[in-house]
């Protein structure tokens, strides 16, 4: 694969600008993060169809060392290449949380891109909000961390065992249900309908609870 990368690096200073846009093609395929300095090179290229390309192909690896290079691309003459640079901004994520305001200063531009039905604006719009949910996903703590700090918290009650993985799978679903719902503009006091699993995992549960009290007080 290393052979592979710095072949497709090295065509990207052919003569030929339809192989320098194959070969961007052929480094987005092979998805390699060494191909990120080369392509944002190729950001400057003479060949819109090759800086079209390049930007596009640095939102595909997904590596946040691309952010300038994609925020300049911004300022391109060329639509096609200012179109692919805001997309891929969006899918760098967290690591694009920098550009957010950039792109909500873009969100008012109603003019249309020619070979697309959103506006600039609205393709601005939609990409500022994948890199915010990305951020926001970013601090929300993984599930065997959120596992973990429910065990210390009921070990340091000493009023509730441990819950098992079906009930703490349970429980992290009811409560982003219940959270979509509300974010839904459902009614903030309706539950969502539990699985035969679901209503199992409770039960279960409250015996346990139930059969550590009378055990404490025997």
């Amino acid at each position: 694969m290393a052979d592979d990368l710095k072949d497709l690096l090295a065509a990207l200073q052919d003569r030929k600008w339809n192989v320098r846009k194959e070969a961007v093609r052929k480094l987005e395929v092979l998805g390699d993060a060494g191909a990120v300095p080369g392509l944002l090179d190729a950001l400057q290229d003479e060949s819109p169809y090759v800086r079209m390309t390049a930007a596009r192909a640095l939102g595909k690896l997904g590596d946040a060392a691309a952010l300038s290079g994609l925020l300049a691309a911004l300022e391109d003459p060329e639509f096609i290449v200012r179109q692919n640079a805001m997309w891929s901004l969006g899918e760098l994520g967290a690591g694009a949380k920098d550009a957010v305001p950039t792109l909500q200063a873009l969100a008012a531009d109603t003019s249309h891109f020619p070979s697309g039905e959103l506006t600039v604006g609205e393709l601005a719009g939609l990409s500022a909000a994948r890199i915010e949910l990305a951020v926001e996903a970013a601090k929300a703590p993984a599930p065997a961390e959120e596992a973990a700090a429910e065990e210390v918290g009921e070990e340091e009650a000493g009023a509730k065992p441990r819950l098992s993985a079906e009930e703490r799978k349970a429980r992290r679903e009811a409560a982003l249900a219940r959270k979509k719902a509300a974010e839904g503009g459902g009614e903030a006091e309706a539950r969502p309908k539990l699985s035969a699993e679901e209503r199992q995992a409770r039960r279960e549960a409250a015996l346990a609870r139930k059969k550590a009290r009378e055990e404490g007080e025997g």
